[in-house]
């Protein structure tokens, strides 16, 4: 099976997981939370838009900046948690963003439009950097994150899923060995340059050990797309979801309703 067939295999697989996910632990819950916040009866006083915004709930933009942005609740908690979320959310965010983009203006324009310039000189200098650097944040956010969880185990287990931390480190340390084995097969790829971490790594491995870098580098790259897929498909079971729900949760529940209508079915419920 060759690289792009075995892609292809793993990103159905992975979505199928996704998918199912988001719908029992995103879907089905916010969907939960409209029901509360619409089953008053007899409520005519407010109007259409507002019922449509129930209905149909985005994200306010002060929320959106505040919860997704400025992460404001884990700063408040802790200067080194917001550094150390702050690190692993942008860098995430911004290598998906670059790798996507890398995916359609240049692998799929190129193919199907004869599009190149994301795939050679100046436009793929400045995606390798920017892969290069998010790619950097992220590995030490990551890091970080793991050592500080293993340190503050019984209290930072009710927050952050250690499964998803060291999935996301292979994710990112396989990602960087990929590349560096390409380079190691590619000592005069006319871009190594740009590869501030990948191409030292590289050129200390030629110089290091002796072997046949364009198999390894189909082994650690099949590696590095399987945990990638794994990942993906962990999303919606794990606490990383909170990066889609929080900003959406934190809209829909802001005026009280939810939180005082739970608190009536709980008083109820206890007489």
């Amino acid at each position: 099976m060759d690289k792009f067939t075995y892609f292809w295999c793993l990103i159905i697989v992975s979505m199928t997981f996704f998918l199912i996910g988001m719908y029992r632990n995103f879907a089905v819950k916010i969907g939960y939370i409209l029901w509360v916040n619409n089953s008053r009866k007899n409520d005519n006083s407010i109007g259409w838009r507002r019922k449509l915004s129930r209905m149909f709930p985005i994200a306010g933009r002060k929320t959106f900046v505040n919860e997704a942005v400025f992460q404001r609740r884990i700063m408040n908690r802790s200067g080194f948690l917001w550094m150390r979320h702050s690190l692993i959310f942008f860098g995430f965010i911004i290598i998906f963003a670059l790798d996507l983009f890398l995916t359609f203006a240049g692998h799929y324009a190129h193919h199907y439009f004869h599009y190149n310039f994301f795939m050679e000189g100046a436009g793929k200098a400045f995606l390798k950097i920017g892969m290069e650097l998010s790619g950097a944040v992220l590995f030490i956010g990551l890091t970080l994150g793991i050592f500080h969880r293993l340190i503050y185990a019984r209290r930072e287990k009710t927050y952050i899923d250690l499964k998803l931390l060291i999935m996301l480190w292979l994710v990112t340390a396989t990602g960087f060995a990929s590349e560096a084995v390409r380079l190691a097969d590619q000592p005069n790829d006319s871009l190594i340059a740009f590869s501030f971490l990948s191409g030292p790594a590289a050129q200390w491995l030629r110089e290091a050990i002796a072997w046949d870098w364009a198999l390894l580098e189909n082994w650690i790259w099949s590696i590095h797309a399987t945990f990638a897929a794994v990942f993906f498909a962990y999303i919606p079971y794990s606490k990383f979801v909170h990066m889609i729900a929080a900003p959406l949760g934190r809209s829909i529940t802001q005026d009280g309703r939810y939180a005082q209508q739970k608190r009536q079915r709980i008083s109820e419920g206890l007489l």
